[in-house]
């Protein structure tokens, strides 16, 4: 395996997130991509660590620049479980969704990216341009034509709560 087509993941949650699919998808590669060892850390080999970005430009990935990566093409491909895993993953990564802070803030990377599987399956981004208003909702007991996040996604426990907390950054939305 190559340095091109070896990652190190700042964190384990990003890891166990990211399987070899998804790595070589959201990294658009004709290969197989894997991840290194989780031992590899600057506490525990800083050297190794270093030799391994500084030498064989191997990529880390954060997950800031995880956040940046993601399109709605990766997004996509990915089944209802996998949203669920994600949404579990942000619930403790707000810098990748929080709300803008001053003027020309424009928020965590994620607030305008389409992360929202909604019920038809379709995705959308949490809030519009003005960074506030909901483009979709979680859902009611009852039906309703307004954009409603999946069902079975909100379901979860973990998912649920994590949609309730992005949800209450900005007045009343998802």
């Amino acid at each position: 395996m190559s340095a091109r087509n070896s990652k190190l993941a700042r964190g384990a949650d990003l890891r166990k997130l990211l399987r070899e699919d998804q790595l070589r998808s959201l990294f658009q590669s004709p290969d197989t991509v894997k991840w290194l060892s989780g031992d590899i850390t600057q506490d525990r080999t800083p050297d190794l660590r270093t030799f391994l970005l500084d030498e064989l430009d191997v990529e880390e990935v954060t997950p800031d620049s995880f956040a940046r990566k993601i399109t709605q093409a990766f997004l996509d491909n990915q089944i209802d479980d996998w949203f669920i895993e994600f949404y579990g993953y942000l619930s403790g990564q707000e810098a990748l969704w929080r709300s803008p802070r001053w003027s020309s803030d424009t928020g965590g990377p994620l607030r305008a990216k389409p992360i929202l599987r909604l019920q038809d399956d379709s995705l959308i981004a949490p809030f519009r341009s003005d960074g506030k208003t909901p483009k979709a909702f979680l859902p009611p007991p009852e039906q309703t034509d307004f954009p409603i996040v999946k069902r079975s996604i909100v379901n979860d426990e973990q998912a649920g709560d994590f949609l309730k907390t992005i949800r209450s950054f900005t007045a009343r939305c998802v």
